[in-house]
């Protein structure tokens, strides 16, 4: 019994969150499901041959190239006829799922026993600090994806032995659907790097360089709508320092709990990179290398986060967006750590573990209500569109005017419905539907 208790209390755990995705994702557009997803569909619809309907997948989304989203949603609408954003959020399970499957592997294959991480292992993958990414779709399928495919990149290219190995354009393959999938999936170039150079591959090395420079120049670099923004190294560390400590940040109501929050969040950053660092100075890079990519992995995503987005400070690095990308930081820090036992004893692990469990459970508290409460704000948004067509869609309303016209464009060609099974009202001065009440 004691060799099956931490594989029942790890399906536990994941059905109760996919239960809560279940019940809690709501069928409604936010944030950049506008752009992703109606003005894709937009494109696709009007784009007049086979040629220029795949080119809509690969235009640049501000830094990045998001085709998992873009095709999921195409791919819906060819099945359906219309876009409902709860049955998408709940496809994009299936990456989290295949996320946590080869974290599991690499596990093993690293010569930990699964059941005594895999609890740990789980409350990471499955907690509530990623209700931003698990329960919306503009988020979810562009994170989850893209750490898909580099972590299966990853472990394809460890077990590479030259060019004649279909494991070698299996993890190029990968390498480039990540790049395809969102930002930062351009760090399968330094990790794949990385991983063959000190496994002594090489030979690999330069061929996997050119393939996958060439594919980052091709699609990646094809003229992003972002732009750099001048350094500011003090924002820089706070963000970055943010983002490695944003597993930890709870919404709280009261502006002194937010502050006294973040503060502690910037010194648990603090405290997990400099744990990275005195692992890299215990040798663990040449020892277990593929571990150590996993590790380089959520902090090179830090990096680019503060590189991107440091003008937004702390708040920027503490965004929910980024929760699943910094929730790879502890995870590889405790798989490494794990793997060596006198970091990491069996005991020690088991109490870490008890701890990651209380973590999980304060923070479904906490972020089930920010959840419910950013849900209602979305809900109140588009009741009061139906009304007013000036009400903002999105606090931010950087283009308002833009993102309602798209709804009503969506509504007006039935693509969107509030109602599953409801009948749109064709209302010719607007071209919106009654959508009222909850979704």
């Amino acid at each position: 019994m004691s060799r099956i208790f931490p594989y029942l209390i790890s399906g536990i755990i994941i059905i109760t969150f996919l239960f809560s995705v279940d019940k809690l994702a709501v069928n409604q557009p936010s944030f950049d499901d506008y752009d992703a997803t109606f003005q894709t569909l937009q494109r696709y619809l009007q784009a007049p041959d086979f040629l220029q309907k795949l080119s809509v997948l690969f235009l640049p989304h501000n830094e990045h190239l998001i085709v998992s989203s873009r095709g999921l949603s195409i791919l819906y609408f060819h099945l359906t006829g219309n876009i409902n954003f709860r049955n998408l959020i709940l496809l994009q399970q299936f990456f989290l799922l295949g996320v946590y499957v080869l974290t599991l592997a690499l596990a093993r294959r690293s010569g930990l026993v699964l059941r005594q991480v895999i609890v740990a292992v789980t409350l990471l993958y499955f907690s509530f600090s990623l209700w931003q990414v698990g329960f919306f779709y503009w988020s979810g399928i562009q994170h989850f994806s893209v750490i898909f495919f580099l972590q299966l990149s990853l472990l394809l290219l460890d077990r590479a032995t030259g060019y004649t190995d279909l494991r070698f354009w299996g993890a190029w393959a990968a390498g480039a659907a990540a790049i395809c999938c969102f930002g930062s999936g351009i760090l399968a170039l330094p990790l794949g790097g990385f991983l063959l150079f000190f496994q002594q591959k090489k030979r690999l090395l330069w061929g996997w360089a050119t393939l996958l420079a060439a594919v980052g120049l091709l699609l990646w670099l094809r003229g992003p709508s972002g732009s750099m923004q001048p350094l500011h190294v003090v924002a820089f560390a706070k963000t970055f320092l943010a983002f490695s400590g944003n597993i930890f940040f709870l919404h709280g109501t009261s502006q002194a709990f937010t502050y006294t929050n973040a503060v502690l969040c910037l010194l648990a950053g603090a405290g997990l990179l400099w744990a990275a660092l005195s692992l890299t100075f215990r040798g663990v890079a040449t020892r277990r290398p593929l571990l150590y990519a996993f590790l380089l992995l959520p902090t090179l995503c830090g990096l680019l986060v503060a590189l991107l987005r440091h003008q937004g400070n702390v708040a920027a690095g503490l965004a929910p967006r980024y929760a699943f990308f910094a929730t790879g930081l502890p995870l590889a820090l405790l798989l490494l750590t794990a793997a060596d036992n006198r970091l990491l004893t069996p005991l020690r692990l088991r109490r870490l573990t008890l701890g990651l469990a209380v973590w999980w459970g304060i923070s479904a508290g906490v972020h089930l209500r920010a959840l419910q409460d950013f849900t209602s704000d979305i809900t109140r948004r588009l009741e009061n569109w139906q009304h007013a067509p000036g009400t903002p869609l999105v606090y931010y309303d950087p283009q308002q005017v833009r993102y309602s016209q798209l709804l009503q464009w969506a509504i007006g060609r039935g693509i969107w419905q509030a109602l599953p099974g409801k009948q749109a009202d064709e209302n010719t001065d607007h071209g919106r539907a009654d959508i009222s009440g909850r979704y």
